[in-house]
């Protein structure tokens, strides 16, 4: 009678326990993050009262996974920590990473409202953070600009040997003649690449002039070191321009479109300035 017992009381007990397990995973909130992952900014404030005038405060928001970043939020600013987004209760709940004393944070609960790229926050005192998603691509075919010359040789000194033409008319037919123009262009601080079926390798001036002959078709293309930085609006990305032309972006789009044993040589803007 006494092992009945027993027994009922350790059925009992797991019954219960594996309830409770139920009820804590119903009660554990959704995570639908990716459905905000990305790069976010806008703006909140601005307007007017009593005759002065506020301008509206740039936020700006970056959420990879479960991982988040944030700048210039009311009452927050900077912060860096870890997101949760339920989308069901309209809910995202970002808990701060922990402090230099190693405290854990409190969390922020702010009310969600997504609409395609358009993201509402309002935050526990009704102040609402508008924010635009930034459509953005890892691993594109970047556009680059480059100039497709005809290669003689590249001399002892390392220089590049190219020749260009301009088009000539002539008479009064107007009979069409290409004018050579050979110029001499410096490789100390160039990047060669040598395109190949899976990508493009990186290959040394020697490698180069072997493999150079005659009115040999070559890329070129130029990397402008000495440009001034852009004025820069975002403080937790950075806008920098266009492509490098020896990025791995732009390997990707030389490997798509050139033929394999195509050299392309990424030459400095400022060491090939034309000199009066």
């Amino acid at each position: 009678m006494i092992c009945s017992n027993l027994r009922v009381s350790s059925l009992t007990v797991c019954l219960v326990a594996v309830s409770c397990q139920h009820y804590l995973a119903a009660k554990e909130p959704a995570n639908d993050a990716k459905a905000i992952e990305g790069l976010w900014s806008g703006a909140w404030g601005g307007g007017g009262a009593n005759g002065v005038i506020y301008q509206p405060v740039m936020a700006e928001l970056f959420i990879k996974g479960n991982q988040v970043e944030l700048r210039g939020f009311p009452k927050v600013d900077d912060l860096t920590g870890t997101v949760r987004f339920d989308a069901d209760a309209r809910q995202m709940q970002i808990t701060p990473a922990p402090g230099p004393d190693g405290q854990p944070a409190k969390a922020i609960v702010y009310t969600c409202d997504i609409k395609a790229d358009e993201l509402l926050l309002t935050g526990t005192e009704k102040l609402s953070i508008s924010l635009h998603r930034h459509h953005v691509a890892q691993n594109p075919l970047a556009n680059t600009q480059v100039d497709l010359v005809a290669a003689s040789e590249i001399n002892d000194a390392g220089d590049l040997l190219v020749t260009e033409f301009t088009v000539l008319r002539v008479g009064r037919a107007g009979e069409t003649s290409f004018q050579p123009v050979n110029r001499l262009l410096k490789t100390k601080q160039a990047t060669v690449l040598l395109v190949q079926e899976t990508g493009c390798r990186k290959v040394a001036i020697d490698e180069a002039r072997r493999l150079i002959r005659k009115s040999t078709p070559v890329v070129v293309t130029y990397r402008h070191d000495d440009r001034p930085p852009r004025h820069q609006l975002h403080r937790l990305w950075k806008d920098t321009g266009p492509p490098a032309p020896d990025s791995e972006a732009a390997f990707r789009t030389y490997s798509r479109i050139l033929r394999p044993g195509t050299l392309v040589f990424v030459l400095s803007a400022s060491e090939n300035t034309p000199v009066p």
